[in-house]
């Protein structure tokens, strides 16, 4: 298990197919310093990590 800080600024994210099909992750859709991405085991972890995030179902921090 890891825990992953969520920044406060960190606006609706979806759930991406990283290229080269080598996983899955979360993103918020920008690049550069501001963007946020969190790698994920499989689709279903990705969508769970999605929905609370965009539910603010978090403390600022995401164990998984």
């Amino acid at each position: 298990m890891g825990r992953h800080i969520i920044p406060k600024g960190v606006g609706p994210v979806k759930v991406w197919r990283l290229p080269g099909n080598s996983g899955w992750t979360v993103w918020d859709g920008r690049t550069g310093r501001n963007s946020f991405s969190l790698p994920c085991r499989d689709r279903a972890q990705a969508e769970e990590l999605c929905r609370r995030i965009n539910e603010h179902d978090h403390d600022g921090e995401i164990w998984t």
